[in-house]
């Protein structure tokens, strides 16, 4: 399916937006992990939650969710791994099965946070240095351990897509609008032509090239203002992590209670935007502003610290 790809594509604006806002700010590795983990564990552990405590408690409402010790507390930690009796070569994701993406997420975060113990000139070549060694390493393993499997994956390669584009903007070198209207409509057919004839085989070449494509065109449109701002595409915007999280739970009780058909599908996607959007504004947002008024040192705090410093 060519939704399938929206996967791609947030990993190419992820390795964009990690570049931009770490070369803006100077950020520090420890500053860098610490938002990051803010932002993304709290309410991915509270959706995990929900659903282990549901598989253990009413087991009737997920019938397909196998749950022991080890494997939960892999999915807690992003750390891959396949469900209790999946074969060998099954599948490999979490209790939160569409959290197989953070897994992925995750193991940028922190080579991307170690890169930036280098300097600013050296840390583009010490991550591309890294993502394309994981992914030759891949190119040469033919095992079936999950670990060995996720880290190797060339799906790490549209991460690196995304930071070269960071780049590119910085620098300038972004081509005309014209361009950004080919790159976008190139984007779209190659991944319509994919979806028609099935070939998903090698991802990065089926949905990831695709992916920079349309994110490379709208980047160009943006920049030269011709992309419209519309308050409600903008709030599905803001919501994405929360829809993300949630729109699996939300389609599933959905189907309990009414048939798969067009009304499904419409039902389906107004539904789960809008659980998005109100798991949005009543948890993620009040979960992410009370534990960065906990974590992060207010200026007065920081002042104290560095006057401490400056007399030891």
């Amino acid at each position: 399916m060519v939704g399938n790809a929206g996967v791609d594509i947030f990993f190419v604006i992820s390795g964009f937006i990690m570049w931009n806002i770490t070369q803006e700010s100077r950020s520090s590795p420890a500053l860098f992990l610490r938002n990051r983990l803010i932002r993304i564990v709290p309410v991915y552990w509270l959706v995990t939650t929900v659903l282990v405590a549901g598989a253990l408690g009413i087991p009737d409402l997920f019938p397909t969710l196998k749950i022991d010790i080890p494997y939960a507390i892999c999915s807690y930690l992003f750390v891959p791994m396949r469900s209790p009796g999946s074969p060998e070569n099954g599948p490999i994701l979490p209790v939160l099965a569409q959290g197989w993406t953070l897994n992925y997420e995750m193991f940028f975060y922190i080579l991307f946070s170690l890169c930036l113990f280098l300097r600013p000139n050296h840390r583009l070549t010490a991550l591309s240095l890294s993502l394309l060694s994981c992914v030759i390493t891949g190119v040469f393993y033919n095992g079936t351990n999950a670990l060995l499997l996720c880290l190797t994956d060339p799906i790490f390669l549209e991460f690196l897509a995304g930071v070269f584009l960071s780049v590119c903007v910085q620098k300038g070198l972004l081509p005309s609008r014209m361009w950004g209207y080919c790159f976008a409509t190139l984007g779209v057919i190659l991944l319509l032509a994919c979806t028609m004839t099935s070939v998903t085989q090698f991802r990065f070449l089926a949905w990831g090239i695709p992916a920079v494509l349309l994110v490379a065109g709208a980047l160009v449109l943006e920049i030269t203002g011709r992309i419209p701002q519309l308050p409600l595409l903008r709030l599905i915007g803001d919501s994405s992590y929360s829809l993300y999280l949630t729109h699996g739970l939300t389609l599933s009780l959905l189907a309990k209670v009414m048939t798969r058909s067009w009304l499904f599908s419409v039902l389906g996607l107004f539904a789960a935007i809008v659980v998005g959007i109100c798991f949005w504004q009543l948890i993620e947002r009040r979960l992410t502003v009370i534990l960065k008024r906990w974590f992060v040192k207010r200026p007065a705090d920081q002042l104290h610290l560095q006057t401490l410093t400056i007399k030891t």
